[in-house]
């Protein structure tokens, strides 16, 4: 009689030490160290299931990198946080390039926000740390560079000729230079009013063809160091009139006798102040000798 299935399985469980019935099995590794702590996006979770926050970035807000900003005014800096645990957690530092000592601290705010007001920076370029610092002891910095800068000074201005004619070319003179606390180099800018109105013209110096008797022209020059302009400093003249020539002199009578009156009269008259169609009048203010 022919054994079952069943008694030959029955027998093979009994009969053989140590081996089950059943589909083999592979066998798992044991949990290292790196493998005890498994990533979650920007978070860790721990063997025992906490969820731990990652590392903290931060970034500036304001101002922008390459700013201006005068000497004594406040300057307020501005972070973003972005982290994956509570923000108010984190502490922000904030240096300067040109500070051994920090220009403070502080925590964000509930939206990851950190700002500072500063007060009093020292002129010159500054580069600006802000670095956060989570509790784990994870960090995070930004830069950026910003210059402090002092206006100069504003220069004393003429203009020469101080009592021109109409035609005398006019040039704005540098009596006092203006002066720079930086150290920075100073360079004019010009501009021309005629009779209160902007004239366009922009050099130290303007040509006596532009301007007329009874005009009057006014400068201002402004001193800066490229990164903030002075105050402009002024200058005004009127335009006097400039006396006519003669290009030569007649006598007349050319003979007569003792008790004769002569005339002296101008030849080729030019007046600079007269219209073309007053040339040649009266002679009123023109010189030339008459032998």
């Amino acid at each position: 009689m022919r054994r079952g299935d069943s008694e030959r399985d029955k027998e093979a469980d009994q009969g053989v030490p140590g081996v089950r019935r059943g589909r083999p099995t592979q066998s798992q590794p044991e949990s290292t160290g790196a493998d005890a702590i498994k990533s979650t996006g920007n978070r860790s979770r721990d063997t025992s299931g906490e969820v731990t926050a990652g590392t903290p970035s931060i970034a500036f807000s304001s101002p922008a990198d390459g700013t201006v900003t005068p000497s004594g005014q406040a300057l307020t800096l501005t972070a973003a946080v972005t982290y994956d645990g509570d923000p108010q957690t984190l502490l922000v530092e904030w240096t300067s390039s040109r500070r051994a000592s920090r220009l403070g601290e502080n925590h964000p705010n509930a939206a990851g926000v950190a700002q500072l007001e500063v007060q009093n920076l020292e002129p010159g370029l500054h580069t600006i740390t802000a670095t956060v610092s989570a509790p784990t002891g994870a960090t995070g910095t930004a830069t950026l560079d910003l210059r402090v800068n002092s206006a100069p000074s504003s220069p004393v201005v003429s203009i020469t000729p101080a009592s021109p004619s109409s035609s005398d070319d006019l040039t704005a003179t540098i009596v006092t230079p203006a002066t720079d606390a930086d150290g920075d180099a100073i360079s004019y800018g010009y501009r021309w009013l005629e009779n209160g109105v902007d004239s366009g013209l922009q050099t130290a110096t303007i040509a006596h063809a532009a301007t007329a008797e009874g005009e009057t022209w006014k400068v201002f020059v402004t001193a800066t160091d490229g990164f903030v302009d002075a105050l402009p400093a002024s200058s005004e003249v009127t335009i006097g009139n400039t006396a006519p020539t003669c290009t030569g002199a007649s006598l007349l009578p050319s003979a007569a006798k003792t008790d004769a009156t002569f005339r002296c009269s101008c030849l080729g008259r030019v007046d600079p102040d007269a219209s073309a169609a007053a040339q040649g009048g009266s002679s009123v203010g023109a010189r030339r000798d008459c032998e």
